[in-house]
């Protein structure tokens, strides 16, 4: 399963396990998924370094790949969800399913670079 589906199970299991009153353990999970996504992220962003890195600074990709706003502000946002999932786990939920819409929106830098 992607990162959708799998945000739309843990909304669907903690408001399961919040009716059951196993909120405790609802919020170590939480907070775990957060940490795995926040890893995902990470390695998504040193990827990206990686290959600017590998191409040069002056190749196609590593202009493609300048702005690295959706990279940082999902590590930004996974940060917050995570700290959140012990204060207000609803906000932390909210916020990791913004973040995979984000991700739904295809990224045209590639795309636009190449077309130039």
């Amino acid at each position: 399963m992607g990162e959708p589906a799998s945000a739309i199970l843990v909304v669907v299991g903690a408001v399961r396990d919040g009716l059951d009153g196993r909120a405790r353990v609802c919020t170590i999970a939480r907070s775990t998924y957060g940490a795995v996504l926040w890893m995902a992220g990470l390695a998504y962003y040193i990827l990206t370094i990686n290959l600017i890195s590998l191409h040069g600074s002056d190749s196609v990709i590593s202009t493609a790949l300048t702005r690295r706003v959706k990279e940082i502000g999902s590590l930004v946002a996974y940060s917050v969800a995570i700290v959140f999932a012990f204060i207000s786990p609803r906000i932390s939920l909210a916020i990791y399913v913004f973040v995979a819409l984000v991700w739904l929106i295809p990224d045209r830098r590639i795309e636009r670079i190449l077309g130039q």
